[in-house]
């Protein structure tokens, strides 16, 4: 079957997608050396500011830690799993930041942006352990992506099929990409996938349209055959590296093999925008978005909290 044949080419060149920075270590390592700080400083301070500094603290505990002793023990296929997706520029500072949240059957996900603005430290391994912070969120796995390698990875896979609510020029290139749907080239997808000037909502613009490449480029290699998929392997080459807590490429294509990208819920994690300065800041709203990743509830909280953030930053 085509599902077996790809599952083969991604165990054949495993080889192609080399190790990323220790990711997930360093967002245990950060999550320990938080709690130790909280311990000495709520010691000194009273019981109530030990109790409030435990909160983050319990919330990042490593899921695959011993159960508490009574409970059953969870099967392997029984819990959500949670990917941290990072899109690098030309510095390797995470400019895009994505978690693609997967439901215990396998069968539905969750793609969930997060504005670079809530993250102070702009290194990969930073920001991972920091939006582990913010979400509460044990990662299974991580990737970072290189703007630079997305071109070749889309040709690889014969362009995509993006559609435009507004005609969008290029800072960069100077090139207008009107409304409406057509197909986009490699060089043309990586071009649109970093504006956010000339967008309307800016960079929640900018966001929304990452989300669409991302949906149109998992959908192209899942229906892909083996050698649309090898060839995508080899244009990623050294432009993605991967994190997957010892386990294969292959072994996570087949977790997520059985995804249907058009019914992939997607959304923005919102935040405050300051009207001078444009920065973001997390509010209560954006702790129930989170609340509702843990929970594998994102379709309802979209449903009841349609988009309403706007961006006055230009």
């Amino acid at each position: 079957m085509i599902e077996d044949e790809l599952r083969a080419t991604f165990a054949r060149h495993e080889d192609l997608v080399p190790a990323g920075e220790p990711l997930l270590p360093a967002i245990h390592s950060g999550a320990a050396r938080r709690r130790s700080r909280r311990r000495w400083a709520g010691a000194a301070a009273g019981l109530a500011v030990v109790l409030l500094a435990a909160v983050p603290a319990m919330a990042l505990r490593d899921t695959t830690a011993a159960p508490v002793p009574g409970a059953a023990a969870p099967a392997a296929e029984a819990r959500q799993l949670n990917y941290l997706i990072l899109g690098t520029d030309q510095a390797q500072r995470p400019d895009t930041i994505m978690i693609l949240s997967v439901s215990p059957a396998r069968d539905r996900a969750a793609l969930v942006s997060i504005p670079r603005d809530l993250v102070t430290d702009r290194t990969p391994a930073g920001t991972a352990s920091e939006v582990s912070r913010l979400t509460g969120l044990t990662f299974d796995g991580a990737f970072i992506a290189r703007f630079e390698g997305l071109s070749g990875v889309v040709d690889a896979v014969g362009g995509l099929d993006l559609c435009l609510e507004h005609a969008i020029r290029s800072l960069h290139t100077g090139r207008t990409y009107p409304p409406g749907c057509r197909h986009y080239t490699g060089a043309e997808t990586v071009d649109l996938a970093r504006q956010r000037y000339d967008v309307p909502r800016g960079d929640f613009g900018r966001i929304d349209n990452g989300q669409q490449v991302f949906k149109a480029l998992f959908a192209k290699v899942g229906k892909a055959g083996p050698v649309q998929a090898d060839a995508a392997l080899r244009a990623a080459g050294a432009s993605l590296s991967a994190d997957l807590r010892g386990r294969s490429t292959a072994e996570v294509f087949a977790e997520l093999a059985r995804l249907d990208p058009a019914t992939m819920v997607t959304a923005t994690a919102p935040v405050e925008v300051e009207p001078v300065h444009g920065r973001t800041r997390a509010t209560p709203e954006t702790a129930r978005f989170f609340e509702a990743l843990r929970a594998g509830t994102m379709q309802a909280w979209v449903i009841a909290n349609p988009p309403k953030t706007v961006n006055p930053v230009k």
